[in-house]
C-alpha cells in the first residue's frame, strides 16, 4: 500500500511540471541549423532565436525522438498537418516546428531526410528544452499563444498517438479561435 501511495504521489508531481492547458510555455532557445527557406517560414534570422521569435500568433510545437517508433510512424500524419495549416492559409498565423529531444544535428537531419519531415526540426541534445516543458514523452504536442508583451501560454496539448488527423487538427483550431 505505502509503494501504490508513494508511486501515485511521484506521478502526481510529475504530473504537475508538465506544461498544461493555460499554463505558462518556456522561452527555449531554438537550436539546431535549418534551411533558409525553414528560416524565413518561421521568421527567424538569429543562430539561436527563442521560441517567442518565431513568427506568428500561435506555435504549434512537436517534441520528437528520431529513436521514438510512434514519432516515425506518425511523420507522415505531422506532415499532412503542416502542409494543410500552410494550404488553408492558417500558417500566417500558425506556425508549426519540431523539437528533437535527446538528438543530435545528425540524427535530426537524418529523421528530416528519412521521413520526408517537411517543417523545421530543431535539436535538443542537452535535453533543455525537455527539461523546461516537463520532461514529456515523444512525440508531444503544444499549441502556444504568443501574446505581444512576450508572454508564451500553452493552450492546448496532446501527447502520444494522433488517432484522428482531423479531430487533433479541430482541437488544434479551435484552441487557436478558428471554427471549423
Amino acid at each position: 500500500m505505502k509503494k501504490v501511495l508513494f508511486a501515485t504521489l511521484i506521478l502526481s508531481a510529475f504530473l504537475a511540471v508538465v506544461a498544461q492547458a493555460g499554463e505558462p510555455f518556456p522561452d527555449i532557445v531554438l537550436r539546431g541549423t535549418l534551411p533558409s527557406s525553414q528560416k524565413d517560414y518561421l521568421g527567424i534570422d538569429s543562430a539561436e532565436p527563442k521560441f517567442s521569435d518565431v513568427a506568428g500568433k500561435f506555435v504549434l510545437v512537436e517534441f520528437i525522438s528520431m529513436y521514438c517508433p510512434v514519432c516515425q510512424r506518425e511523420a507522415p500524419t505531422v506532415n499532412e498537418i503542416f502542409h494543410y495549416l500552410d494550404e488553408r492559409g492558417y500558417s500566417g498565423r500558425i506556425k508549426m516546428l519540431g523539437i528533437g529531444t535527446g538528438n543530435s544535428q545528425f540524427e535530426v537531419d537524418y529523421f528530416r531526410t528519412k521521413y520526408s519531415v517537411d517543417l523545421p526540426l530543431f535539436t535538443d541534445q542537452d535535453f533543455k528544452a525537455h527539461k523546461a516543458v516537463g520532461n514529456v514523452q515523444t512525440p508531444w504536442y503544444a499549441l502556444v499563444r504568443k501574446y505581444d508583451n512576450g508572454r508564451l501560454e500553452t493552450v492546448f496539448t496532446h501527447a502520444g498517438d494522433i488517432d484522428s488527423k482531423d479531430e487533433f487538427l479541430q482541437d488544434v483550431l479551435e484552441a487557436a479561435g478558428y471554427r471549423q
